[in-house]
């Protein structure tokens, strides 16, 4: 599907979105960490077209804001465990 947003032109396949999320949702968790930034991104795309709210992704527990920790280096409220969990229930695309 194409969409435009301010003028400017996007892309985006579903199949493709799903297939993502399963390739990281079914990584161990220490790949999953290693790959936060990529995770974000697809964080930022699925919650966008899910309409989550947004507290549910930045508040102090929010699955972007614990991103943000993990990829900055500091401490952040959930485990690592718990935070891929949020991903993987958050992010399931039908």
């Amino acid at each position: 599907m194409e969409y435009i947003i301010d003028g400017k032109r996007f892309k985006l396949s579903y199949s493709e979105l799903k297939e993502e999320y399963y390739t990281y949702a079914s990584m161990c968790n220490e790949d999953f960490i290693a790959n936060a930034s990529k995770v974000l991104h697809l964080v930022c795309i699925i919650a966008y077209l899910k309409e989550i709210p947004s507290y549910l992704l930045l508040a102090d527990t929010g699955l972007i804001h614990e991103l943000s920790h993990i990829i900055d280096g500091t401490e952040s409220v959930l485990s690592n465990e718990e935070i891929q969990t949020e991903f993987i229930n958050l992010m399931k695309l039908a």
